[in-house]
């Protein structure tokens, strides 16, 4: 099993020492997912992190009609969890789907968040990561939704108005 684009990935974020490398691969496991199989079911407990080698992940909940909300959509080369489910030991409000067949690097979240534990360059990894992927790129997005909420609910206050004023 060849984890080479795996490894070359997390150094991008922290360079991994060789120790820490064996560490982790040593929980990895290699699998595959057919277009529609669900890596993870809502309601389920959250028990893997996935690396997504090849194919298109999708991570949603179901709205109260049955509609699927996406929240994001993994591509190669992306981490893919229920990270909340899985801080807070919780089951997971979200489904996630291989909308593609996938080729992913699956490793029990257990195991792995004690070699978090063990290794100080694989925690400054995921810290990096996490701050990157979910603090950086996210902000930008934050604000821009809610600029647009705001300016909604001001277009849409302007508009009552002017009809309850008519």
């Amino acid at each position: 099993m060849n984890h080479s684009e795996f490894v070359k990935y997390i150094n991008q974020y922290y360079p991994l020492s060789e120790e820490t490398i064996q560490d982790l691969l040593d929980i990895c496991t290699e699998e595959y997912y057919h277009k529609n199989d669900l890596l993870l079911e809502s309601g389920s407990m959250a028990r893997y992190y996935y690396f997504l080698k090849s194919g298109l992940i999708g991570y949603y909940t179901v709205d109260e009609q049955g509609n699927n909300i996406y929240k994001i959509f993994f591509e190669e080369n992306s981490f893919v969890a229920s990270t909340a489910a899985i801080i807070k030991n919780e089951p997971s409000d979200f489904n996630i789907i291989a909308l593609e067949d996938c080729s992913v690097i699956q490793y029990p979240a257990k195991a792995y968040r004690e070699l978090l534990e063990k290794h100080h360059d694989l925690a400054l990894f995921h810290l990096y990561y996490l701050e990157k992927n979910w603090v950086v790129k996210k902000e930008p997005l934050e604000v821009s939704l809610k600029y647009e909420t705001a300016k909604n609910g001001i277009y849409n206050c302007w508009v009552t108005h002017l009809y309850i004023k008519d």
